[in-house]
């Protein structure tokens, strides 16, 4: 327990602390004094190469049984849009489970704070972290503000952490549990995508493209709400080093983050308004069976422009794509 002095100067330092009582507090210096911290070089974190390699063996798992359930509706797909695919499913699974542990560790804002809130926490970051690096090596292609997003994320959850441990402000802990949200909260984006991807019906696919952009806004302001209501309530008086770095990088990262999940609404209410040009059905399309399956929804990051300066021309790939593995993979798109 802190003696009087240092008890005064953390609630000096870090206002937050006069809402606790004294157990608690006693709590916080356990836990923030370990000597293993997430900045300390010589730390192998093995679970972390686990995770990894389960991820991948996951995705395995995930591409078999989508070849299996959609057939050629999968198979015929390209090398991109198959590992596209696969990624919709996989971060459907782990955005799920962060944002679980997320919502489990939101009663650490009745300012009890005990173990099981930081190792929630911890383990949700690891899970973001994880798939959004996995993400960035498994897909081929990427649009650059997806991987602006992924990279902003990923350098906000590291400073975070590390920060929490270095000035230990337990408000931090809060912040970015809200900052969080931002990542884990697109299941709606990614199932409407999934549904885009595969040819499911057309007016379905359209109502979960509109809803997923307004999920996308809402859900994302009150995320970014809440992480600057707790900037201003407890960290806007620190001005430590530490958390002057921090604070640069917090709302460089949430507007960044708040810049591209507009971005991103944007974009899949254009896709929603104009499908009926680009969702060429196979009952209008094809004569035959054989045809039917050879036709190939456009790549949802690829949307040929039908003439200059047409709205699809804000989602043309700002990277090369890989060329696909056999002839097959080439479908008509009509334009």
């Amino acid at each position: 327990m802190p003696d009087a002095t240092s008890f005064n100067d953390l609630i000096h330092a870090h206002p937050i602390y006069a809402s606790m009582d004294a157990a608690t507090i006693e709590r916080l210096s356990s836990m923030l004094n370990e000597k293993v911290l997430p900045l300390t070089p010589y730390f192998y974190h093995s679970a972390t190469f686990i995770l990894f390699v389960l991820l991948w063996v996951t995705t395995l798992g995930i591409s078999q049984a989508l070849a299996r359930i959609f057939g050629p509706r999968y198979s015929k797909l390209n090398f991109d849009q198959r590992r596209t695919t696969d990624i919709y499913v996989l971060n459907v699974i782990l955005t799920t489970v962060a944002a679980g542990l997320q919502f489990a560790a939101l009663s650490a804002f009745s300012m009890r704070f005990y173990s099981y809130h930081f190792n929630l926490l911890r383990l949700a970051s690891m899970l973001v972290s994880a798939n959004y690096c996995f993400e960035l090596i498994y897909r081929p292609r990427m649009r650059l503000p997806m991987i602006a997003h992924h990279l902003l994320t990923l350098f906000l959850a590291m400073l975070s952490l590390s920060t929490l441990y270095k000035t230990k402000d337990p408000s931090i802990m809060l912040s970015g549990n809200m900052l969080m949200f931002l990542a884990t909260l697109e299941q709606p984006t990614f199932l409407a995508l999934f549904f885009y991807r595969l040819r499911f019906p057309r007016n379905f696919v359209k109502t979960w493209l509109q809803v997923s952009s307004f999920q996308t806004i809402i859900t994302k302001s009150l995320a970014a709400l809440g992480a600057v209501i707790c900037w201003l309530k407890w960290q806007d008086k620190d001005r430590s080093g530490t958390a002057t770095a921090y604070d640069a990088l917090f709302w460089t990262s949430i507007c960044g983050l708040y810049v591209t999940q507009w971005y991103g609404a944007i974009v899949t209410w254009r896709i929603s308004k104009t499908i009926a040009e680009r969702y060429v059905e196979h009952s209008t399309k094809s004569s035959t069976k054989e045809e039917a399956e050879a036709i190939d929804m456009p790549d949802i990051e690829v949307l040929n422009a039908s003439s200059p300066g047409s709205p699809e021309e804000s989602i043309a790939p700002y990277t090369s794509r890989r060329p696909s593995h056999s002839s097959r993979s080439s479908f008509n798109v009509k334009s």
